[in-house]
């Protein structure tokens, strides 16, 4: 009866972390096309508004650059796979 409760667990176990993993990639995609709106946003931005907010676009632009550090990851982790 133990080995079985166990092996359900570990079923159980394996759907979550699907389930979650899958929930994390739909953020990671959606974190992707907000940087990328920012950025077509950023482009119809008259200069002066973009000079006074210097520091919040320097921490957008870390940010989408780590969002697409991660995805390269994943990416390559895939790949790997195939």
């Amino acid at each position: 009866m133990r080995h079985d409760l166990l092996v359900s667990l570990r079923s159980v176990n394996a759907i979550e972390r699907e389930l979650v993993e899958g929930e994390w990639m739909t953020w990671l995609g959606e974190e992707l096309f907000y940087c990328d709106h920012a950025a077509q946003l950023l482009t119809e931005m008259p200069k002066e508004k973009l000079e006074a907010r210097i520091n919040d676009l320097a921490k957008l632009r870390e940010y989408c650059r780590d969002c697409n550090q991660v995805y390269g990851k994943v990416k390559e982790r895939f790949s790997r796979l195939a």
